[in-house]
């Protein structure tokens, strides 16, 4: 569940999923999805350019094959990561069918597989040149993780049904009350 990302000979980066990975929040048409992970420098520099990262954002039943790609995703500024774990966000963009079909991907499982392909870009060096680094990060995010669960409630307006998004919590209690409501 890490990533040591090479940018050069002599560093490299580390990326791991945060303690609180994903979270959705609702938007026309769909949900924005905020993917939170950290990142750390494998070297000390005091000269250390900042990186533009991006991911493309693929699931699956298992983590080796019948991977689809769900969404792209984009950090929203520069990250200057250190050699402490520091934790950035990436965020993009699921539709309503989307999600309908990680849903049914997911069903009867007790996980899903997430698969995170990362591009990483800087400026670095006198004089300037390009550097970075592509790679994979794999993880599962359990049924308490779920990337949504849908409720349909009658629209007054039009007689049709409309699925809102409820977001699971991770904590059980949690899930609970918003189960409940």
């Amino acid at each position: 569940m890490t990533l040591n990302l090479a940018i050069t000979s002599t560093e490299s980066l580390v990326f791991e999923p945060a303690r609180q990975t994903l979270r959705l929040w609702p938007a026309v048409g769909g949900a924005q999805i905020e993917l939170s992970l950290s990142i750390r420098r494998t070297t000390e520099r005091k000269d250390a350019p900042p990186y533009q990262i991006s991911a493309a954002m693929l699931v699956g039943k298992n983590p080796s094959g019948d991977r689809q790609l769900l969404t792209p995703l984009v950090a929203g500024h520069l990250v200057s990561p250190a050699q402490v774990a520091t934790e950035f966000r990436l965020t993009g963009y699921i539709s309503v069918e989307q999600l309908r079909v990680v849903e049914e991907l997911r069903s009867g499982a007790d996980s899903i597989w997430v698969i995170l392909q990362f591009s990483v870009t800087c400026v670095d060096s006198d004089p300037a040149t390009l550097a970075g680094g592509t790679g994979e990060l794999t993880f599962a995010l359990s049924a308490g993780d779920a990337l949504c669960r849908y409720r349909h409630k009658a629209s007054y307006a039009d007689g049709l049904f409309m699925p809102i998004l409820v977001v699971l919590c991770l904590f059980g209690s949690a899930a609970i009350r918003v189960r409940s409501a």
